[in-house]
């Protein structure tokens, strides 16, 4: 089974998105503040990052929903090119520790694809 590594997103949380730097990267978080240039989200490792929200996008979005942000990672950061709200219902019993350590744990396996 061929793998399409550039069109794939690598989920994130803010620990491992350095790692990734100038790859597709997918996080999911928490909205703590939104202003009209950027949103700071925190993601589920507890950390808080600021994402730049494109120049013309229309963001319809609430402080303290669950956000998944997908874009290109710029170390610290990432160039937005979309972002879906997660249903409240749906994250009601989401468990944020357990989602980041599965993140933190994927990137440690030895062959995984996705670390170069």
């Amino acid at each position: 089974m061929d793998v399409d590594f550039d069109n794939t997103f690598i989920r994130v949380n803010a620990r491992t998105l350095g790692k990734f730097h100038g790859r597709n990267v997918s996080l999911l978080g928490e909205i703590k503040n939104i202003t009209a240039s950027y949103i700071e989200i925190r993601s589920t490792d507890g950390m808080i990052l600021k994402v730049g929200i494109p120049s013309g996008s229309p963001v319809s979005l609430t402080t303290g929903e669950f956000a998944e942000i997908d874009g290109v990672s710029q170390g610290n950061t990432i160039d937005m090119s979309s972002i879906s709200l997660m249903p409240s219902d749906m994250m009601r019993d989401f468990n944020a520790e357990n989602y980041s350590k599965a993140c933190d744990l994927i990137y440690n396996i030895r062959y995984n694809p996705f670390v170069m």
